[in-house]
């Protein structure tokens, strides 16, 4: 694996500061960050993947965004910059039930200087999840992919007409997650969805309507 960081180039200089000292951290421990991913989900999200959820948040201004799985609070970073450059009137819903996770993703936030637009739901994302406001225009699904179906029949109620659903990690476990992809690729339910070959594999799914 390369150790090489490329370069962030997202927003203010504060977010691009945190952004590349994270990745940078990721690219010295890779290997081990790497062996732990399939028990921690640990691995901050890749440059290129980050830099396609801000351009993603960015283009369609999405201003209600949700995330399953802070993690690290890398990717978050990523939608609550895009959030603030919308305008900064949006706010990002994001999922954690690692104790650590969370006080790791909150420094990460805070370091970055975007914690005032995300709201942390501790906990079951299975029972968390129904307090997000309807309205919503972006969700990152990127947890255990077992679960991303049963997410997205809690959400599908609240996701605007439009709304963009970005499934991260679809080929990392096998046929974790072949039941949401059969869903999402099927027009009778709603959505119109592509496969992007990049990482352990995105799949982007449009809510029709």
């Amino acid at each position: 694996m390369s150790s090489e960081v490329p370069e962030i180039r997202v927003s203010d200089e504060r977010v691009n500061r945190t952004l590349t000292a994270v990745n940078a951290r990721a690219a010295e421990h890779d290997r081990s960050l790497f062996e732990q991913v399939r028990d921690s989900l640990a691995v901050a999200v890749p440059p290129e993947a980050g830099t396609l959820m801000y351009q993603l948040v960015r283009a369609t201004r999405a201003a209600k965004v949700v995330e399953l799985g802070m993690s690290l609070g890398v990717s978050t970073v990523y939608l609550a910059a895009a959030v603030r450059d919308n305008g900064g009137e949006g706010r990002v819903y994001t999922t954690e039930i690692d104790e650590a996770k969370i006080k790791q993703g909150r420094a990460t936030l805070a370091d970055a200087g975007v914690a005032d637009l995300v709201e942390v739901l501790e906990g079951d994302a299975l029972q968390t999840l129904n307090s997000v406001p309807d309205g919503v225009q972006f969700v990152l699904l990127d947890g255990w992919n077992e679960s991303y179906l049963r997410v997205m029949k809690i959400l599908e109620p609240k996701l605007a007409p439009g709304a963009l659903v970005l499934a991260d990690d679809v080929n990392l476990f096998g046929e974790g997650c072949v039941d949401f992809l059969e869903y999402v690729r099927d027009p009778a339910n709603g959505y119109l969805s592509v496969n992007f070959p990049m990482g352990e594999g995105l799949e982007l799914s449009m809510r029709v309507g």
